[in-house]
This record gives C-alpha cells, sequence and structure tokens, in this order.
C-alpha cells in the first residue's frame, strides 16, 4: 500500500507561509492568487488543502481543487519554457537558473527541481538521456520515463534556446511521460488507495493536466460512491 499523502509533507509547498482559514477561504484565497498570475502562491494553497482534505476523506473538495492546481502547475510550466530551455550536463552547470527549462543529461535533478520549489521559482526540470531510439526523458525525480524523438536542436551541454525552438519539443516531453502514467493510472480502481497512489504520482509528474482530471474524476466517483452506501436515517 502506497504511503498517504497525509503523512509526509509534499515536496512542492515548503518555503509557503499561509494565513489561518477554513478550507472554503483557503479556496477563494487560490482563486484571487490565480486571478493576479500568482501562480505559485496558488500552487501552495491548493496542495495545503488537498492534503487537509484527504486527511479528512472530503472527496468533493479534492475534487475542486484538483483545477486551479491544474492551471497554477500549468502557467509554471509555460513561464519556465517561455524564458528559455537550457541543456545542462548537470545541475551544477547552472547554479543561478532562477527562470526556465532545464534539460538535465546527468546528476541530481530532483535537488535542483526542489531548490527551484523551495526559491519559489518558475523553473522545470527533465531529465534526459539520448540513445538510439530518441531521447529517454523523465521528471527531476525519476520512477516514469518515456522515449520520444530527438529534436531539431543538439542537446549540447551548455546551449540555451528560445521558446520557438525548443518549447514544443520540451512541452511535449514531459506530457509523454505524463501520458506513461496516466496509461498505467486508468487500470486503477476507484477506491482511496488509487487517490493515494494518483495523488504520489502527480508529486512526480506535476505537470501533466490529463493526470490532474484523472484525480478529479477517481475522487467524485468515490465521494459518489460514498454517499450512496451510506445509510439512510
Amino acid at each position: 500500500m502506497p504511503a498517504r499523502i497525509p503523512e509526509r509533507r509534499h515536496r512542492w509547498w515548503s518555503g509557503f507561509k499561509l494565513p489561518r482559514m477554513d478550507v472554503n477561504g483557503r479556496m477563494e484565497l487560490a482563486s484571487r492568487h490565480l486571478v493576479n498570475l500568482e501562480y505559485l502562491a496558488c500552487e501552495a494553497v491548493c496542495l495545503e488543502v488537498l492534503r487537509e482534505v484527504r486527511a479528512a476523506s472530503d472527496w468533493a473538495t479534492l475534487a475542486r481543487v484538483l483545477l486551479p492546481l491544474q492551471e497554477s502547475r500549468r502557467q509554471r510550466r509555460l513561464f519556465a519554457v517561455e524564458a528559455g530551455v537550457h541543456v545542462l550536463a548537470e545541475p551544477s552547470s547552472a547554479p543561478s537558473l532562477s527562470k526556465g527549462a532545464a534539460v538535465v543529461l546527468s546528476g541530481d535533478a530532483a535537488a535542483m527541481e526542489a531548490r527551484a520549489r523551495q526559491a519559489r521559482q518558475y523553473v522545470e526540470v527533465l531529465r534526459a538521456e539520448p540513445d538510439a531510439a530518441g531521447v529517454r526523458v523523465a521528471p527531476a525525480t525519476g520512477g516514469w520515463s518515456a522515449t520520444v524523438p530527438a529534436p531539431a536542436f543538439p542537446l549540447a551541454p551548455g546551449r540555451v534556446y528560445d521558446e520557438a525552438i525548443a518549447g514544443h519539443w520540451y512541452l511535449a516531453a514531459g506530457e509523454a511521460v505524463g501520458d506513461v502514467v496516466l496509461a498505467e493510472a486508468e487500470r486503477w480502481p476507484v477506491s482511496a488507495d488509487t487517490i493515494d497512489r494518483l495523488l504520489l504520482a502527480l508529486d512526480v509528474v506535476g505537470d501533466h493536466e490529463l493526470l490532474h482530471q484523472r484525480v478529479a474524476a477517481v475522487a467524485s466517483e468515490l465521494g459518489r460512491l460514498t454517499l450512496n452506501a451510506e445509510p439512510l436515517t
């Protein structure tokens, strides 16, 4: 059985101090952050709510929080790619990167990503390993991978490409990894354990929109089943 989200602090929300308010108040706060284009703050609020409502088995609210969470992460990724795609031999090659999308060929990509989240930076990190079939890409923390066609530009360490040249490939590569996770997740039954497995998957592949929608759909169905199973009084 996978670890439950309430038992550990989610790696994305460290560094944010949130105000004390109830769940509805924090959902309104997340919406205001979206309107104000404060995407990292919105994500932090959503993740705190997500942790709390999962602990309470509040499936309806869990499904509801996935929409602003998905949008905040989508915008974070777009902001990063718009700032340029950096090809790095290893994370230490760009110690001062504060905004951008990184293709890391070796080294501790997970630590690089964790530092960016802690510092509230629009930085995305993708591991890449060219091979005979194309390029094997994976999230910074690993867990899943996908092989995608090699890009039209060389994955040469030290190169920085603008969005027009590398943006589509970078976004498609991340999407391919998410598709692998989604194909696996669609076989999982509707249950609380599946919610936990999906949330752990989102912790690794946090930028895949359909995966967020899958979590919301399972939570909604679980809420419906739970409500129908309650005895009438």
